[in-house]
């Protein structure tokens, strides 16, 4: 069944990006080469970075439309089936005849509850022209209040950014690792959400210390500084999450979040313990991990990120101070954690708790989740 309507404003979300099938695969221990082992459990899911993010943000309640190619194969029909149950507008997702639908094999290590993703990507990509022409870029657009941006199918990504621009449409792009131009869509970013790795590609600046955290600090605020980015966040697996934004530290507003089990702290980018002599340029935000109750654990981190994700543009839709922001996103990533797959423990905007609930939703969530 799907969920009832949320209490608080309806939003559209367009996502260009990832829609997939994974092969979820959990073995004691990861194996060593040419070794034979057996798996304790095995699940099919939904998967794929833009799919992900918009299956968390459809049962927020937030209304979807999606934009990828699969193939005419069973991978793309199972892929399409389980996008259209959740509610999701596939009106916009290409199927075509010969293509080899996306696919990954997940191997979960229960023993140190990792996973290792070996991906098959599609044989043919989002196309610039297939989202550049009159009629589908304005129908592709009709309504929508943020575009999200996997930084997959690259030079269509662009192309639909451009055109989001200049009809003054938020952007979101997540961005893990480097791909053929996807330094051109940073400059288009309103906000960018990156993993622990990425910002390291940008290194330091001269004559600075080279420590990993500095590393990236520094490379998160290249990032801003490739465009008019207000924000970009680093999520960092078990140590949280932290947030660059675009306002010197002398000006930042900070907010508490009361009654959530997650406090978010500020300081500086760069800190004065990173560069004595620097002046600080950003605000800088850390959030923790939230945490999960003593009858919970992590069954698999598949698609936390991109429930982070979901997190962030839901807050970023009904206005959100950073720090309730940051913590709503910790808060589905961490619900994701205790399922199978990317989806399957994804809550529903029922199962908020009411601290981060929309203002004037009230008590809404207490009622227990009709999915």
């Amino acid at each position: 069944m799907k969920t009832p309507q949320p209490p608080f404003a309806c939003k559209t979300v367009l996502g260009l990006g990832a829609a997939s099938l994974d092969y979820l695969a959990t073995v004691d221990a990861f194996p060593q080469p040419d070794a034979k082992i057996r798996t304790t459990e095995f699940a099919v899911s939904g998967g794929g970075n833009a799919a992900n993010t918009l299956t968390a943000l459809q049962r927020l309640g937030v209304q979807t439309r999606l934009v990828a190619k699969l193939g005419e194969d069973l991978i793309g029909s199972s892929t399409l089936a389980e996008l259209q149950a959740e509610g999701i507008d596939t009106r916009y997702v290409q199927v075509r005849r010969g293509m080899v639908s996306p696919f990954t094999y997940v191997i979960v290590d229960s023993q140190s509850a990792t996973r290792t993703c070996i991906h098959t990507p599609a044989s043919e990509e989002v196309l610039a022209e297939e989202v550049l022409g009159d009629d589908q870029g304005e129908a592709l657009l009709q309504g929508v209040d943020l575009l999200h941006l996997d930084s997959r199918s690259t030079l269509a990504a662009i192309a639909l950014a451009r055109r989001a621009k200049a009809r003054g449409i938020p952007i979101v792009l997540d961005v893990e690792k480097p791909r053929p131009h996807a330094e051109a869509l940073l400059p288009l970013a309103d906000y960018i959400v990156t993993n622990a790795t990425y910002p390291l590609q940008f290194g330091s600046s001269p004559g600075q210390p080279g420590a990993r955290r500095l590393f990236a600090t520094n490379g998160m605020m290249a990032m801003l500084e490739a465009g008019p980015a207000r924000w970009v966040i680093s999520t960092q697996g078990k140590n949280g999450s932290v947030m660059v934004r675009n306002v010197h530290p002398a000006e930042a507003q900070h907010t508490a979040v009361n009654g959530v089990p997650v406090m978010v702290t500020h300081g500086t980018a760069p800190s004065s313990s990173d560069c004595l002599q620097c002046d600080p340029r950003y605000d800088m935000l850390q959030c923790p991990a939230w945490p999960l109750s003593a009858s919970e654990r992590i069954v698999d981190t598949t698609g936390a990120g991109d429930a982070y994700i979901g997190g962030a543009i839901f807050g970023l839709l009904h206005g959100y101070a950073p720090e309730k922001l940051m913590a709503l996103a910790s808060f589905l990533a961490a619900r994701k954690l205790t399922g199978w797959g990317a989806r399957s423990a994804l809550p529903t905007w029922r199962d908020l708790p009411e601290a981060l609930l929309p203002t004037g939703a009230g008590s809404a969530a207490t009622a227990p989740s009709q999915r």
